[in-house]
């Protein structure tokens, strides 16, 4: 049995090419012929002791047969390509998993009934509608304007475009409005849809109840009418955001504009279009584009002179004070793009060295209110910032300002946005002057007026900077920084413009007097040049 047993564990390493035998066979059976038994000589070699001879030449064919045949292979492991598969299907199963806990999400949140989603739609909108009226279809809306106006896109930012729009009889250009397109947060989250770029139902009506309460404050925007919206936006609108894009070389999208491009289901986007009345240009437009309408001429270069600066700062902190002392307002988003600026028809530029202006050629106007607090009927109304983005900018002042921002506001560890904290507007005046600063070119020793000027303003810079002030702040207020104008005016007067002596009468100062040489020999040198025109000619 026991050789029968070898016999076959040879022929079966034989079949697989294992190692041959002493005689060089490719078989190992071959090598145990001398030990197959019959039935009958097995049995009585069991019922009988072996003789020592017989367990000799048994133990010698064993010691044969393990030495001349191959060792035993190594069980393998799994190859690769099975392991690869193995971790490829419990990625798709877990993917499969959290597909299904979304879908479960969204039929939870799904409005029940085919009838009742309108109606639920209806409710959703309900405290929008009773400012801004029932919901209109955006294409009939668009083909009236276009009939009657010319639409141009102004601008726009992270949660609203901006359009021009003018009747296509020319007349006043207080005929034109400016209208303010706001894509809605849907009821209803579509897959894919960019969330945090749609404003919410509670943050818009924040905003009109906002752009009505500052309507009669000078310098505030006049609010007209707000509007509902339903569509996808029509092929007219597409066309002018197309335009507006060219025209600054930038990268044109395929949806326009870039507040519709992840939408699941466009038929059904809901905007909000407010309307107000035009304030002029943005000042980063006016900076960095010129204004060939003479609003604000710039020099070669690009810069402001230091009475440009002078009069846009100090009538923006007019603003800024006239409205926390009316509304307790506070802007809380006061970069450039949201300072306008238009000619006065009443007042022609102030060439005076006064600190302060007592007049200006510039009309101030503080638009977008999207983020800003006031109070009216004895309730606040603010944003409550629950988008963290805001404070996770970089490589801008503008972003630092946010950060202070939500800083001055905090009370332990939680910051109070309904509080009414003015601070918040000396943060913004100080980005302001900091940015006007940049765009002004400095003056020299040879305009020493110009140069107190520039000291002055910088000076303010530096005792608004958050970054240098100490625990106490110096000013609290838009409305404590026009106090100090005017403190700064009567001192700017007395100790640069004129001297006194006791009470007695003024008389120019030695900086004065220098910078009246100067300009009188700038003039003397124009007409020598004027004169050898004319001789030449």
């Amino acid at each position: 049995e026991m050789a029968g047993k070898v016999k076959a564990k040879a022929k079966t390493y034989g079949k697989k090419g294992g190692r041959a035998g002493a005689g060089g066979g490719g078989d190992l059976s071959d090598e145990f012929a001398g030990l197959s038994l019959s039935a009958s000589s097995a049995s009585s070699a069991l019922s009988a002791p072996a003789s020592v001879a017989q367990q000799q030449r048994r133990r010698q064919a064993l010691s044969e047969t393990s030495s001349n045949t191959a060792p035993r292979r190594p069980r393998t492991r799994a190859p690769r390509a099975l392991a690869k598969r193995e971790r490829v299907a419990a990625k798709a199963n877990a993917a499969a998993h959290k597909l299904r806990s979304q879908l479960q999400r969204q039929q939870q949140q799904q409005p029940r009934g085919g009838e009742g989603s309108e109606d639920d739609l209806r409710e959703y909108l309900r405290p929008l509608t009773e400012v801004a009226g029932e919901v209109e279809g955006f294409t009939q809306w668009t083909d009236t304007i276009f009939a009657h106006f010319d639409v141009a896109k102004i601008g726009d930012g992270s949660y609203a475009d901006v359009f021009k729009v003018a009747p296509k009889v020319k007349g006043s250009s207080d005929a034109f409005v400016i209208s303010k397109l706001i894509p809605l947060r849907p009821m209803i989250r579509p897959r894919g849809l960019k969330w945090r770029d749609m404003t919410t139902i509670e943050d818009a009506l924040s905003e009109i109840r906002l752009l009505d309460a500052m309507t009669e404050i000078p310098g505030f925007v006049e609010y007209r009418a707000a509007k509902l919206l339903r569509g996808d936006l029509p092929e007219p609108m597409k066309k002018v955001c197309t335009a507006y894009y060219a025209a600054r070389r930038w990268k044109v999208n395929a949806d326009l504009p870039n507040t519709n491009r992840s939408l699941a289901n466009p038929a059904d986007q809901i905007w909000l279009l407010i309307e107000m009345s035009d304030a002029g240009k943005d000042l980063d437009t006016l900076l960095t584009e010129g204004d060939a309408s003479g609003t604000l001429p710039l020099r070669k270069e690009k810069r402001l002179d230091i009475r440009q600066l002078r009069d846009i700062f100090w009538g923006a902190a007019n603003v800024l004070a006239h409205g926390e002392q009316e509304k307790q307002f506070e802007h809380r988003d006061l970069h450039l793009s949201n300072i306008c600026l238009k000619k006065s028809k009443e007042h022609a530029a102030d060439e005076s060295y006064a600190f302060v202006p007592e007049s200006s050629n510039l009309v101030v106007t503080l638009i977008d209110y999207t983020l800003s607090r006031a109070k009216a009927d004895d309730k606040p109304m603010f944003n409550p910032m629950s988008d963290a983005e805001i404070f996770t900018g970089q490589g801008d002042l503008q972003f630092e300002t946010y950060r202070h921002m939500r800083k001055a506001v905090k009370v332990g560890r939680k910051a109070q946005w309904d509080a009414f904290v003015p601070l918040t507007n000396v943060l913004w005046l100080h980005h302001l002057l900091a940015k006007l600063l940049e765009k002004t070119a400095p003056a020299g020793e040879e305009a020493p007026v110009e140069k107190a000027l520039w000291t002055g303003f910088e000076g303010l810079r530096d005792d608004t900077d958050p970054d240098k002030m100490p625990d106490q702040w110096t000013y609290l207020s838009a409305k404590d920084i026009v106090a100090l104008g005017k403190i700064g005016e009567a001192q700017f007067k007395a100790e640069v413009l004129t001297v006194g002596a006791d009470g007695g009468d003024e008389e120019d100062s030695p900086v004065m007097q220098k910078a009246k040489a100067e300009r009188y020999k700038r003039l003397h040198r124009q007409e020598a040049k004027s004169e050898d025109a004319s001789s030449s000619t």
